[in-house]
């Protein structure tokens, strides 16, 4: 069904991320007690990093490897919503890894 309508896999992939995020915070929290949290920001990742940053008082590091317009190759509705939460969770991270010189000049602008 998710291969015919598109739009359904969205939806319920919108859903599923938006329920674990307080599960995976809760558990980083309790278990884990991390010192600094590392995270990939590109794709399904973008729907919990902002939570994750709100939520837990340690230094976030990210990782790029390429931009969000990449992800337009997704749906439309999908790309729209993490390319809001890549360009808010971008200012917010301590330190930014990039793959290259040229992505690095891209980032400081």
């Amino acid at each position: 069904v998710f291969k015919k309508i598109p739009f359904v896999e969205v939806i319920y992939s919108l859903i599923r991320y938006f329920s674990l995020r307080k599960k995976v915070v809760r558990s980083a929290v309790a278990k884990i007690k991390p010192e600094i949290v590392f995270v990939q920001l590109r794709g399904n990742p973008l729907f919990i990093v902002n939570y994750i940053i709100d939520n837990l008082n340690v230094p976030i590091i990210g990782m790029i490897e390429d931009t969000v317009e990449r992800e337009k190759d997704g749906s439309f509705f999908s790309y729209k919503i993490k390319r809001n939460l890549y360009y808010k969770a971008i200012p917010r991270m301590l330190k930014i890894g990039v793959a290259g010189e040229t992505f690095k000049k891209y980032i400081n602008e």
